[in-house]
């Protein structure tokens, strides 16, 4: 009759607490992240970088952009005409390192410079200037347009890198959460056990069934699960508000998780997980890695740039100058006036260029060591993450098979206990070691999951899980 009590007890425990879970919500891993990507400051904060970038781009380019110069001077003085000085120009730059302009010029006045001087009507020059040695395969215009584009795709890579990492601590949290919540429900099912227990055995020590000393017994293995429960509690609170700081609203608000949310249940994997991944396929595809070489990259090209430095700098320009006096000024077009210019520039001992370029030199080869131990690192722990998941996915198997056994021996200690052929210590032994094992068990769950999201982590492609 005890036992069909006790048997109600617990059906109407199970059927209430299946009416509170069913009035959560569970909020799946996936949905945290994406938004994570969305809303979270530090995702927006790689975004902007990469804005950043797009504009040091487009400033870049726009040293190529046509320009249109226009200037107008005159001077009047005790009813003199001075000088009346106008010249507009158009000048486009061109990659070639090749300037090509044209402009219309008409200057006259009393005390206006001889060399000054243009027809009634004007003159119009058409020509160009280039460098014949330094800036003829590279100048400034060039490098900065080329550095430009690579870092655009540093940025581009920098926020991969970014959210790379931010999904991984999110991840961490999300499982944190799971693990305390998980350990909160099995303490409080074990919590719930044992005051059955208690006011059962209570109820045995008034009929005279039992000695009093075993309520003390009872009670001393609830105050320990209590304990534990209370610890669990505290975790959850814990890894609860840190998950909370990862979740945003559209607003920039940082909401958190609503009182009625709960983790989900189990995370979907994948199988077994091979380490045949490569050295080269691991340089090719981590953000990371690839930041370091398109930073050479940029760096290649600014030693380019002085060791350009190293030759002369010799200016040519050519403009035919022609009169525009007829209908057609093709007519008009003549080799015979012109403006011809030449310039030499060079240091002698070169001792500025000279150092630029064994800095930069120095620079690089210090950003190769760099990738290089970063690289050798990654591969590490890429296999031993590999080793871990499938170590712990074996681990996890065999111990889900004792948590069965385990929990067999303690259902069958009880009803042992029920008809009075075992005793208050098999029973607190059994269910110890039963709650033992289930820990046991969640802790190597997501020590599972972890190793599993960390071969995604290393492999610098986390957020593509989630896509």
């Amino acid at each position: 009759m005890k036992s069909k009590t006790i048997r109600g007890i617990i059906y109407i425990i199970c059927i209430t607490s299946s009416v509170f879970v069913s009035a959560q919500e569970v909020v799946p891993l996936s949905q945290i992240v994406r938004n994570m990507l969305l809303y979270h400051p530090q995702a927006l904060e790689a975004k902007y970088r990469v804005d950043q970038a797009g504009a040091e781009l487009l400033k870049a380019r726009g040293m190529f952009d046509p320009v249109v110069d226009f200037q107008w001077n005159q001077k009047n003085y005790e009813a003199k005409n001075y000088y009346q000085i106008g010249r507009s120009e158009i000048k486009i730059p061109t990659p070639l390192g090749i300037d090509i302009k044209t402009g219309y010029e008409t200057n006259r006045g009393l005390f206006l410079n001889p060399e000054s001087n243009t027809p009634a009507g004007g003159l119009l020059y058409a020509g160009l200037s280039a460098s014949l040695l330094q800036g003829l395969v590279i100048d400034e215009r060039r490098a900065g347009r080329k550095m430009a584009e690579i870092g655009m795709n540093i940025a581009d890579e920098g926020l991969n890198v970014n959210n790379n990492n931010l999904v991984y601590q999110s991840v961490l949290h999300y499982l944190g959460w799971t693990q305390s919540y998980k350990s909160v429900i099995l303490f409080r099912q074990a919590v719930g056990n044992v005051n059955q227990r208690l006011q059962a055995v209570r109820n045995q020590v008034l009929s005279g069934d039992r000695p009093g000393i075993d309520t003390v017994e009872v009670n001393i293995q609830r105050q320990l699960l209590e304990i534990s429960l209370q610890e669990a509690e505290a975790s959850l609170v814990q890894n609860r508000t840190m998950l909370n700081t990862f979740i945003w609203n559209v607003g920039l608000e940082n909401v958190g998780l609503s009182p009625n949310d709960i983790p989900e249940e189990k995370i979907d994997t994948v199988g077994n997980v091979t380490s045949d991944i490569t050295l080269e396929t691991l340089v090719q595809n981590h953000p990371e890695l690839r930041q370091y070489n398109l930073k050479l990259d940029q760096m290649d090209v600014e030693r380019r740039l002085k060791t350009d430095k190293l030759k002369p700098n010799v200016v040519l320009s050519y403009n035919p100058l022609f009169e525009p006096v007829s209908e057609s000024l093709v007519n008009n077009v003549t080799f015979e006036n012109f403006k011809f210019g030449v310039s030499l520039y060079m240091p002698l001992y070169l001792r500025k260029e000279r150092g630029d370029i064994r800095l930069i030199n120095s620079k690089m080869n210090e950003v190769k060591m760099i990738n290089l131990d970063k690289t050798t690192n990654i591969m590490a722990k890429y296999q031993a993450y590999v080793v871990e998941y499938n170590n712990v996915r074996r681990q996890l198997q065999i111990l889900e098979e004792t948590v069965i056994l385990y929990r067999q021996m303690y259902e069958a200690e009880i009803q042992l206990f029920e008809i009075g052929e075992s005793s208050l210590f098999l029973v607190n032994t059994r269910e110890q070691n039963l709650i033992q094992s289930e820990i046991k068990r969640l802790e190597l769950e997501i020590k599972m999951y972890k190793a599993y999201f960390g071969i995604f982590y290393v492999s610098g492609a986390l957020p593509d899980f989630f896509n």
